[in-house]
């Protein structure tokens, strides 16, 4: 279950299966990096990158808050 929190991994923005964003794995972490969306290392098995939803498109902020709060 995922829950709103600041910054969110590719794979849970995957999860969301978001109209705003593309099908795929890779395609969604391509748009982030296109769009400069703040990020940070993550911490953990893996490594890559978590994405702040403070810096992701508004109305994709807008979904993953309505999905995660209602």
């Amino acid at each position: 279950m995922l829950k709103l929190k600041d910054f969110y991994s590719v794979q849970e923005l995957f999860e969301f299966h978001s109209q705003y964003l593309p099908s795929s794995i890779r395609r969604i972490k391509d748009k982030a990096e296109r769009e400069n969306w703040e990020s940070r290392k993550r911490v953990g098995k893996g490594g890559g990158k978590e994405y702040a939803l403070s810096s992701m498109p508004q109305a994709l902020q807008d979904e993953i808050r309505n999905k995660l709060l209602f």
